[in-house]
């Protein structure tokens, strides 16, 4: 996520701080859209790659995966209704909707596993775009990560809200390294397994992953 001053900020952020930390690297963070990602990394462009990325098989295929951090869960976010009244979700209530999609993620492949019926699928380059595309009603759903969708339900100034349950979809949530880099991989890896045992690693669960 970012803030103010193009900062980013989050679990993975603060994970990654850690995880540098306890391997003696300096981290160097740089902004990106979610659909460059995997191929900065495959390019050596930058070192890994971290943003909620779900492993997959396909994905396996480009870069290699730390073990899985976090499960991943999606969900649908969309706007409060005029008149305040809530529907009952149901993949019914999806059916000939707009739905939007960060381009390069895997919704767009859950939302057809779902049996939705005659879905619109669009994609936008960032999960800030999809919401201001549901903000100006060009799309009436868009699904994102889990922790995506609370952040904007609480931080939408009562615009939107998180409809339904969330969705495991899947292996995993990973940190993705070139496939050549097996002494980095390891490095995070065996980092990952002393930070999860960490008091850094309860802090910033509590404070980022807990309420979803």
């Amino acid at each position: 996520m970012q803030g103010t001053n193009n900062e980013s900020y989050g679990f993975d952020i603060d994970m990654m701080t850690s995880l540098c930390k306890i391997m003696n690297r300096t981290c160097d963070f740089r902004t990106m859209q979610f659909s460059e990602l995997l191929s900065a990394v495959e390019n050596r462009n930058i070192d890994a790659a971290v943003s909620y990325i779900t492993i997959t098989p396909e994905r396996s295929k480009r870069v290699s995966f730390s073990n899985p951090y976090l499960l991943s869960y999606s969900r649908f976010l969309t706007k409060y209704p005029a008149k305040g009244v809530k529907p009952t979700f149901s993949l019914e209530l999806l059916k000939n909707k707009k739905i939007g999609v960060a381009t390069g993620t895997i919704f767009e492949e859950q939302i057809n596993a779902m049996g939705i019926k005659n879905p619109i699928i669009k994609e936008y380059q960032s999960d800030e775009l999809l919401v201001e595309s549901l903000g100006q009603d060009k799309v009436d759903f868009v699904l994102v990560d889990n922790p995506t969708a609370i952040y904007w339900e609480a931080n939408s100034s009562g615009k939107f809200y998180a409809i339904g349950p969330s969705f495991l979809y899947g292996n995993g949530v990973g940190i993705a390294v070139n496939s050549g880099a097996r002494e980095l991989l390891n490095a995070i890896n065996n980092a990952l397994l002393q930070y999860q045992k960490s008091p850094a690693y309860k802090r910033n669960y509590d404070k980022y992953i807990l309420q979803f």
